[in-house]
């Protein structure tokens, strides 16, 4: 079972770019560090909303490119892609559409646009760090 880490948003991405053959013109492959964004949950009040439930859909496509059950998490923090996606998405950029849900009820629905420079991760390229629950 892969268990992802919490980590700052800044942070995941600058992994993935920095590290050795993730550049399109390297004859080197990809690197083996598995890229995963994370999304903070919150209610009105700024407090973690736990647990939840993650599905991430290609808009283009209607394909679901993840599904995670409805987990705990303290902080609120949750995975909405991974590199499991590299193959799905366009280098040039798509968007996905994420679904939090709790007790098998949609909370919101957010969307977010990714693309994979190089060919190796994914990048965000627009949305939110974290999100609100009304």
């Amino acid at each position: 079972m892969t268990r992802f880490h919490a980590v700052s948003l800044p942070l995941a991405l600058t992994v993935g770019s920095l590290l050795t053959g993730c550049d399109a013109t390297s004859p080197q492959a990809c690197s083996s560090v598995l890229t995963a964004v994370p999304v903070v949950l919150v209610d009105g009040s700024g407090a973690p909303v736990t647990p939840a439930a993650v599905t991430s859909v290609l808009a283009r496509t209607g394909e679901t490119l993840l599904t995670a059950p409805e987990v705990q998490s303290p902080q609120g923090s949750y995975v909405i892609l991974t590199d499991n996606a590299v193959n799905t998405l366009r280098r040039s950029g798509d968007t996905v559409d994420v679904t939090f849900s709790q007790g098998g009820i949609d909370l919101l629905t957010a969307e977010f646009a990714f693309d994979v420079p190089g060919g190796c991760h994914i990048r965000l390229t627009a949305g939110p760090d974290s999100l609100v629950v009304p």
